[in-house]
């Protein structure tokens, strides 16, 4: 018969929490301010490794995601590491706006 609802939501907020961290993930390496080498996590790093000839496309991300099959937890990570990228990010290129 399928899935019960209970689950059913379960799945829809895993997919509805991957999907907004691909576009985080590639909010963080569209940002100006982005620099792979300074990434401090280690997944982090190797989920945003470049691909054939730059930065990952969005459905590079969501498979890359995919295959690491992250629970909610590694999920929680990386998304608390994506937005310390994006802030650190974001004070790079204010810091060379500025100076």
């Amino acid at each position: 018969m399928g899935q019960s609802r209970f689950r059913a939501g379960e799945a829809f907020a895993g997919a509805q929490g991957a999907d907004s961290l691909v576009l985080h993930l590639r909010r963080l390496v569209q940002h100006r301010g982005y620099d792979r080498s300074l990434i401090v996590s280690e997944v982090l790093r190797r989920l945003l490794a470049p691909g054939f000839g730059g930065a990952p496309s969005p459905d590079d991300l969501r498979a890359r995601l995919a295959a690491t099959s992250p629970d909610p937890k590694v999920r929680d990570y990386l998304t608390r590491n994506v937005a310390l990228e994006l802030d650190a990010a974001h004070a790079r290129s204010a810091g060379r706006a500025r100076g």
